[in-house]
């Protein structure tokens, strides 16, 4: 017995001994996500793929905000329809505006939109700020591309051609586009892990970049404890928020 979404794209699950398992009753609260005793979330087609690889660290397995999804929900993929699962961290403080207006976008490596990419990474941004300072109280969001056109940038023309690329000739710009000219064709980059020819890691972790229009927010968590300055997720628990 399982229960599926009224929009026929997800299944209902509950975390039991720190794993993802089909919930056999429906909770009286609305939504599915916590409860006093019990923890609910809707497990996507997205979720039930391998992702949050590191190299020479953590191999990638089915999970949802890192915690495992057992083999037998993973056998309902092939009847639920594809899905762009990705994840943002953010300090705790920022959720409410989020879910009230939307992701802000900023300017970085694919150009001006949000920022996405495993639980994994999202982590690291949810613990330490861009410069390395921990945060007080990190989150994590879980949300759902609205458009599944993604354009991959791996094996593609890379150097941007905004002044500043093309004057410094010290730059050697990897995956750069500083004029978001790639958003123009498509609704999402993506970068996969990749190396310079040194054996230096260009990205480390897949890496999403999207509009704020194309992002559907699904649920958030806590990070517990706060005060654990690494953001291995493997070390921490959640909570939703």
């Amino acid at each position: 017995m399982y229960h599926i979404s009224s929009t026929h794209d997800s299944i209902l699950c509950t975390l039991q001994n720190n794993e993802w398992v089909i919930a056999t009753h429906i909770p009286s609260s609305i939504p599915f996500v916590q409860t006093s005793d019990t923890m609910y979330c809707w497990v996507y087609k997205g979720d039930l793929i391998s992702t949050g690889g590191i190299p020479t660290l953590v191999d990638g397995f089915p999970n949802l905000y890192g915690k495992k999804i057992h083999k037998n929900v993973v056998l309902y993929e092939s009847y639920l329809p594809d899905t762009t699962i990705l994840y943002h961290g953010t300090d705790s403080t920022n959720i409410s505006s989020i879910q009230s207006n939307g992701f802000y976008e900023t300017s970085g490596m694919l150009g001006k939109g949000v920022y996405l990419g495993s639980y994994w990474k999202a982590c690291r941004y949810a613990c330490l700020q861009q410069n390395y300072m921990p945060r007080s109280t990190p989150a994590v969001i879980r949300t759902k591309l609205l458009n599944n056109t993604i354009f991959d940038i791996k094996d593609r023309h890379t150097r941007c051609n905004c002044k500043k690329c093309s004057e410094d000739t010290s730059i050697t710009p990897f995956f750069v586009d500083h004029e978001s000219l790639w958003h123009h064709n498509t609704h999402t980059i993506f970068v996969d892990t990749c190396q310079r020819e040194n054996g230096t890691y260009i990205v480390k972790n897949p890496e999403y970049c999207t509009r704020s229009t194309n992002i559907q927010i699904l649920d958030a968590v806590y990070l517990l404890p706060a005060h654990l300055n690494i953001y291995n997720p493997l070390d921490r628990n959640i909570s939703f928020v």
